[in-house]
């Protein structure tokens, strides 16, 4: 009996996707905490940039980042994965929702706190494979200058509910398959710290920006059920680090009210590495296994990307983003996130 190891392989990059799509939330965040000020005023390029979702244009003012913020923003995420053997091809996709506080406190010019959920599936081809994956995570971030450099710090946290449905051909049984279930949980946790120095070249605003992330998953072990081939996996964790260099074009748009919003396209590349976690140690039909589920440790993105803010009155500020990427493992993908920020 040979079982597809596509799903297990596709864990490392759907625990990705999640923790681009949740930092990807408080960077843009961030970059809206600073609105643009008036057309006529003076403006300063010092966006809290690191992922590309928080850099902004702001205005002088000292009122930009006073007082107390809530916040809420939903986020998605999409991925299509060549299979490489000895994986076929998969599907991820995921949408979650991610509300937070923040304040000025001593020592950052802006701290806060967040909650938030998320769902998603893996798709593997020919409908062999597929799970669910539901998670709840929340966290810390904080962000502040010093000698003209922004620093973004954050970290976050959570669980996951997986529930797996794999197809087992056994001609014993009417039609001559059966589907061996699992439900299982696993925990992770990932902090990211990233830099970013504004510039001008030629006239242009520029934000250079770099980051770096780590990315830990800790999957329990499960027993399938309902098929003659049910597999039993043991615990498996899985380490990563993220590194991604970028570099941001801020631009001011002027609206209807006369209040400036931003429009911040900008280029990265972004490379992953997988510390550990590769081997599966399982059970199948009695004889214990272990194997490689396959899949890149080492892979490189090229990413194009844009943010926007737009302040709405009333103390509202509406933002999001958007990116597209293409990887060196024959993967792409493309991840947004919408929401709107209210000062109190």
């Amino acid at each position: 009996m040979v079982v597809d190891p596509t799903a297990l392989a596709m864990y490392d990059e759907a625990l990705i996707d999640l923790t681009n799509g949740i930092f990807s939330t408080i960077h843009n965040r961030l970059g809206a905490g600073a609105e643009g000020g008036p057309l006529s005023g003076p403006v300063n390029f010092d966006a809290p940039m690191a992922l590309g979702f928080g850099t902004s244009l702001k205005d002088d003012g000292p009122a930009a980042n006073s007082g107390s913020n809530g916040w809420g923003q939903v986020f998605g995420a999409i991925r299509e994965q060549n299979g490489q053997s000895p994986t076929v091809d998969a599907d991820h996709w995921l949408a979650g929702v991610v509300v937070g506080m923040d304040s000025p406190v001593s020592g950052f010019e802006t701290a806060g706190v967040f909650i938030g959920t998320s769902t998603g599936e893996i798709e593997v081809d020919f409908n062999a494979q597929d799970v669910d994956i539901d998670s709840y995570f929340g966290g810390v971030y904080g962000s502040q200058n010093w000698a003209g450099i922004k620093v973004d710090m954050m970290l976050t946290g959570g669980v996951s509910d997986y529930e797996s449905r794999r197809q087992v051909a056994n001609n014993l049984v009417v039609g001559g398959i059966e589907f061996a279930r699992a439900d299982f949980d696993a925990y992770f946790i990932s902090p990211e710290i990233a830099f970013s120095a504004p510039a001008t070249i030629m006239g242009q605003a520029v934000v250079p920006s770099v980051r770096l992330r780590y990315a830990g998953l800790f999957i329990d072990g499960t027993t399938e059920t309902g098929s003659v081939g049910n597999l039993t996996t043991n615990d498996r964790d899985i380490h990563m680090l993220q590194g991604r260099a970028q570099i941001a074009f801020p631009n001011l748009v002027p609206s209807i009210s006369g209040v400036a919003g931003s429009f911040v396209p900008y280029l990265a590349v972004e490379g992953r590495t997988t510390l550990s976690g590769d081997d599966v140690s399982a059970v199948l039909l009695g004889q214990t296994i272990n194997f490689d589920p396959g899949g890149d440790d080492e892979v490189a993105d090229a990413i194009a990307g844009a943010t926007f803010s737009q302040d709405i009155g009333g103390g509202m500020t509406f933002f999001g983003g958007f990116e597209g990427r293409v990887g060196s493992d024959e993967s792409s993908g493309a991840q947004g996130q919408l929401g709107v920020r209210v000062r109190f």
